[in-house]
């Protein structure tokens, strides 16, 4: 859920992603920007996402007081019949891009929310998609206990969580590539599972960076966490180090800068598994559409079948709406659909000195 801006760069479009209503990065990026050349692209399924309807507004507000019809620098990407985006769409000619009703927002990678901005960059989405079907046919072709990634990720996940007491789970990167697949599969593990007072708490984390500011937690803090480690095979770029000159380093001496990674996680490893602290590692071949297409279908239907296993619903967010709604309370939204989020924030009124 976002807005996108896209300015074009050659045959390339450069996509600012801006997913969050602080003013000041909002600013600069208008500061990057030239309005009239730029294509804003706002993703919302219901169209009721306020971080999206706030820069709707602003966008709106600044491109009508510039000339020219600027309809022409909007795209919607939202769902095919309802909502205010569609409506606003329809009546005023602006072109819109459809999201399955019955497609989630953190599932929705698939999808045009997804795959039109990363076309616009340039990058494959046909490969992409053929990744995830691939992928998808493979783990049905084969039976549940068959080298089937998919269930072995959901079995261990799930295992550790109920006989091990293992409450915290932390996908652990080892490349800078898949920081942001990272934050992607927080969502859609906290927000699929976080349910019903169960399912883990995804943590994750980046590889080398973070074993200077997380692992001594992870080494001697709480029994309570599964690291999942994923990595590459191949980097698609290296350097050799040459340390001549200074002997204590010798060690390093025609290390490709992967190995040196690669054996920092080894590293890490084994430290935990000295220590009885479990890990277990998913290796990519490389990054390319191809490899994050199978990664995401994993994940996502590694997600759906470990809420089978919790026995709760992986599709639903209800937690997420409470927020929502006292949220529009407080900024004077008030309806039916809000009666009880108000009647409990009326006995709070009748608490002395309370402020929120």
């Amino acid at each position: 859920k976002g807005a996108a801006c896209g300015k074009r760069m050659g045959k390339k479009v450069d996509v600012i992603f801006s997913e969050n209503i602080d003013p000041c990065y909002i600013k600069k990026n208008f500061d990057r920007i030239d309005m009239k050349k730029t294509l804003f692209c706002f993703v919302s399924k219901s169209a009721s996402t306020i971080e999206v309807v706030s820069q709707f507004f602003i966008i709106k507000e600044m491109l009508e007081k510039m000339p020219g019809n600027y309809k022409d620098n909007l795209l919607f990407i939202t769902d095919k019949k309802s909502g205010f985006l569609r409506q606003y769409a329809d009546e005023n000619g602006i072109a819109a891009l459809d999201i399955a009703k019955n497609v989630g927002g953190r599932y929705s990678i698939v999808t045009a929310g997804t795959l039109f901005p990363a076309y616009a960059m340039g990058l494959d989405i046909d490969k992409f998609l053929h990744g995830a079907v691939s992928y998808r046919d493979d783990m049905l072709n084969k039976a549940v206990f068959e080298n089937n990634p998919v269930y072995t990720l959901a079995s261990v996940i799930y295992l550790f969580y109920k006989k091990k007491h293992r409450n915290i789970f932390i996908p652990f990167v080892y490349s800078d590539y898949l920081k942001e697949f990272s934050r992607w599969f927080r969502q859609l593990f906290a927000e699929s599972l976080g349910k019903e007072l169960t399912s883990p708490t995804p943590v994750p984390a980046v590889g080398a960076t973070d074993q200077h500011s997380q692992l001594q937690l992870y080494m001697q803090g709480p029994q309570d966490k599964l690291i999942g480690f994923f990595c590459l095979k191949d980097y698609g770029g290296d350097f050799t180090l040459n340390p001549d000159g200074f002997k204590e380093f010798n060690y390093l001496d025609g290390k490709k800068l992967s190995e040196v990674l690669i054996n920092e996680l080894k590293g890490v490893e084994l430290a935990l598994a000295m220590d009885k602290r479990p890990s277990f590692r998913i290796t990519l071949d490389k990054i390319d559409e191809f490899s994050l297409g199978e990664l995401s279908f994993m994940c996502m239907e590694a997600v759906a079948v470990l809420g089978m296993l919790l026995k709760i619903n992986p599709f639903d967010q209800p937690g997420v709406e409470k927020g929502k709604k006292f949220a529009y309370l407080l900024m004077g939204k008030n309806d039916e659909t809000l009666s009880r989020e108000s009647e409990e924030l009326r006995r709070l009124d009748e608490i002395p000195d309370l402020t929120y």
